[in-house]
Parts: structure tokens; sequence; C-alpha cells
């Protein structure tokens, strides 16, 4: 790995500065980015129980107050957040339609946009 980041780092300084400069930007970006990754991943430290994509093999934590926006076509979203951190769902639609609530389950439902 040192060898040939040795060589790339050989082959970047034959280029011409811009082109170099450009290049230690985007690695740094780079860097920054898998380092935000990496934080994502790691548990929330505090009382949540809030998570984006659970059953995948790194769930994200969520902060108590965190509110997730869906956007549904174009023009609309859907905001759903804790109540004050709590056990309540705040759901908040912003659109040109109306929510509709559908009952699938004992424990599941749809929210649903119907355009007017």
């Amino acid at each position: 790995m040192v060898r040939e980041r040795n060589e790339t780092d050989a082959r970047i300084a034959k280029l011409p500065k811009w082109a170099a400069e450009y290049i230690r930007i985007l690695e740094m970006r780079l860097t920054e980015e898998r380092n935000h990754i990496h934080r994502l991943q790691q548990p929330v430290t505090g009382e949540t129980r809030s998570v984006v994509d659970p059953y995948s093999s790194h769930p994200a934590a969520l902060h108590g107050k965190a509110r997730v926006r869906y956007y549904i076509g174009q023009h609309d979203s859907i905001d759903v957040s804790r109540v004050n951190g709590g056990d309540e769902l705040e759901v908040y639609y912003a659109g040109m339609g109306t929510v509709a609530v559908v009952p699938q389950a004992g424990n599941v439902l749809t929210l649903r946009v119907v355009k007017r």
C-alpha cells in the first residue's frame, strides 16, 4: 500500500500544479466523507430509539429530535419526527394533495398522498 502511494505521489508530482492541487482537494474531500460515513455508523451517545435502515448491517441511530423528510414526487414531502423525543410521532405534510392514512394490518399503516 505504501509503495502504491509513493508511485501515485510521484505521478502527481509530474502533473501541472493546478491538477496536483485539485487531486489533493479531492483526496481531502474523500477523507472527510469517509470520516462522516464512519461517524454515522457509530451508535449515538445518550438515549435514542430511532434508527435508519434497521435491518442493514450498519443501522444508523438518530438523535431524539431528528426529523426525517421523505420526498414524494416533485413538490410534496412528509416530515416525521418524535414529539419531544418521546413515544409520540408527529407527521407533517407539505404539498398539493391530501394525506390518507390507510390501515394495512394490526400494526401496519400506509400514508398515501391523494392528489386533488
